[in-house]
């Protein structure tokens, strides 16, 4: 069983942290009318804004109805669950709390309007509704943002998530020394969820959690977001340069699958990032000067697509960030809302379907494997997508196709 799963709060005070935040949450619940407002909850993966309305719901004898929307994206879908949900009584007679996760999944106006109907359906509910995020500050949330009362979850403190690895030592019965809890606590960077998995994953076979070790340990960095600001935002390359060594993706994407204009493959690379943000930044001719960089750094990746020689990696590094920063003459000051690429699958709805449809079929077979929720498999998809790549065994017992094989190496 997944200590994730083992050790989930059951109890409001189990849940760490956070205790502004409960405390808002509970007033406004226990105090609902009709003209309260929808709960937002947002801040990174593994902070408790899920678990925690889940042990509210449990310990006031609320009857949760929850809704995963990243899977009901369209107008149509949103309508039928959300709404009936909305609409329906409680079972039972009693107190009823609805529960929207993951709404940043939900796309805008490309994908059947989606977002339009949530922001719809959600006026003036009489039934207590609460939506999580990761990400809020993307452009399709921005409407919806007006109709909410946001409430924003903080990465929880190293100590404090130490001290819950510690329990789950000690009811484990396994030996740990507290440098090691402590490496895990501090590298989970205020993920609970995440450290609680490290640490399951780190115990050996007799029981003892083995040293960690930096390069192979998870780690969360910090957001690709932030080192293109600095890059656009600087006129230092010794400073640009920095900005992406701490980033957890790609420089450049490497992927062999790219079909016309549409990114088939890594569509996170932090290039695709920058080129995407150059014109927010940039007067028409800086744009013109950074855009002659990228143009060479493509060069390269080239070179490497064909010859397999990435030692020009570092020269492509040393372009996107130094040679961008130092394209420009002046630094501007405007605030700016940096975006993904917008050549992505995520736009091709029909290749965005094939992407979705075969992620969800692998996450529909290890859930049956297992004998779990999907909803639990796509938290711990890292994990399972790392066992299986080690061990082509569990693939097989898995029922995977070659194709998904494939598709979890990438």
């Amino acid at each position: 069983m997944m200590w994730t799963e083992k050790y989930r709060p059951r109890k409001e005070e189990e849940v760490i942290g956070q205790e502004r935040q409960k405390e808002v949450i509970k007033r406004a619940i226990e105090g609902w009318n009709q003209n309260s407002k929808p709960l937002l909850l947002h801040g990174p993966p593994g902070v408790g804004k899920t678990s925690y309305i889940h042990a509210l719901a449990k310990q006031n004898q609320y009857e949760i109805l929850e809704v995963n929307a990243s899977d009901t994206r369209s107008k149509e879908n949103l309508h039928r669950i959300i709404g009936q949900a909305l609409a329906q009584r409680s079972l039972f007679g009693g107190k009823k709390l609805i529960l929207i996760d993951e709404v940043d999944g939900i796309g805008g106006s490309k994908e059947r309007g989606g977002m339009e109907e949530l922001i719809k359906l959600l006026e003036n509910p009489s039934t207590p509704v609460v939506l999580t995020a990761n990400d809020i500050e993307d452009e399709k949330m921005e409407k919806l943002r007006t109709k909410i009362r946001e409430v924003p979850f903080e990465r929880l403190e190293t100590a404090k998530i130490a001290a819950l690895l510690w329990k789950i030592v000690k009811k484990e019965n396994i030996k740990a020394d507290e440098k090691s809890v402590k490496k895990i606590a501090r590298q989970s960077r205020g993920d609970v969820r995440g450290a609680i998995t490290d640490l399951q994953t780190s115990k050996n076979e007799v029981g003892e959690i083995e040293a960690l070790d930096e390069e192979t340990t998870r780690r969360q960095k910090e957001e690709i977001k932030q080192a293109v600001k600095v890059v656009l935002k600087t006129k230092k390359a010794t400073i640009a340069r920095q900005a992406t060594e701490n980033i957890d993706q790609d420089i450049i994407d490497l992927s062999r699958k790219v079909i016309g204009p549409v990114i088939f493959g890594n569509d996170d690379a932090y290039g695709y990032w920058i080129e995407e943000n150059i014109p927010k930044e940039y007067d028409k001719g800086d744009i013109e000067k950074a855009f002659e960089v990228l143009s060479r750094a493509d060069v390269f990746r080239g070179r490497i697509m064909r010859r397999q020689y990435y030692g020009y990696l570092t020269t492509i590094q040393m372009m996107l960030t130094a040679g961008v920063a130092i394209s420009k003459s002046e630094r501007s000051e405007a605030q700016v809302r940096y975006s993904k690429t917008e050549r992505s699958p995520k736009q091709n709805k029909k290749l965005w379907w094939l992407v979705t449809k075969k992620r969800e079929a692998i996450v529909g077979k290890i859930a049956h494997s297992v004998h779990s929720s999907k909803r639990k498999v796509k938290e711990e998809f890292g994990m399972y997508k790392q066992i299986i790549k080690e061990d082509p065994l569990i693939a097989e017992k898995v029922r995977l196709s070659e194709d998904e094989v494939n598709y979890l190496r990438k």
